[in-house]
């Protein structure tokens, strides 16, 4: 009897998705009708590692993706390229970050900060310890929540008010609350 050996093809993992950041932060959304039905979506998606162009059709529009949202990418199957952007499946919104994330990695030079200052944060972060970096997430989502809070405060007692005089407002105060 004569054995008989055929090679199995099994596919080789994807390289490519392998080296790219499991988190990314996006930097601009934009949505357009695609048919009746569907939506078709393109995002920019920033890393320190990587940045890139994504798009995906969607039934249904995710009112959670938005600029500055962090994010992990769905892929579909092998990665295709059409039109200098990314065929994925979909963006997952992340509600919190995850314990490994270093945030300093997902700022985007497009937010104006020095780079070197940034660098040095993302340094400073990853001599912490896993359990000192657990416990400093939660302050930083509260921190990032009152700087929402007080720009728009500070924005709301910059707007002009009808019949109120100029100097005055200038010297106002915003007080937090």
């Amino acid at each position: 009897m004569h054995e008989i050996r055929t090679p199995v093809v099994v596919a080789s993992p994807d390289r490519v998705i392998d080296k790219l950041p499991p988190i990314f932060r996006i930097q601009s959304l934009t949505r357009l009708p695609a048919d009746s039905r569907h939506t078709f979506n393109r995002a920019v998606l920033f890393h320190h590692q990587a940045s890139l162009q994504v798009e995906w059709v969607s039934r249904h529009v995710d009112v959670e993706l938005k600029a500055g949202s962090l994010v992990s990418v769905c892929w579909q199957g092998r990665p295709a390229c059409v039109d200098g952007a990314v065929r994925i499946a979909r963006l997952v919104c992340l509600r919190s970050a995850e314990d490994t994330l270093n945030l300093f990695d997902t700022v985007p030079s497009s937010w104006g900060i020095d780079r070197d200052l940034i660098e040095r944060g993302a340094r400073l972060w990853n001599l912490l310890s896993r359990p000192h970096q657990r416990s400093a997430l939660p302050r930083a989502r509260a921190c990032a929540h009152l700087r929402r809070r007080s720009t728009a405060m500070v924005r709301a007692a910059r707007a002009p008010k009808h019949g109120s005089h100029p100097a005055r407002e200038c010297r106002q105060t915003v007080q937090p609350q």
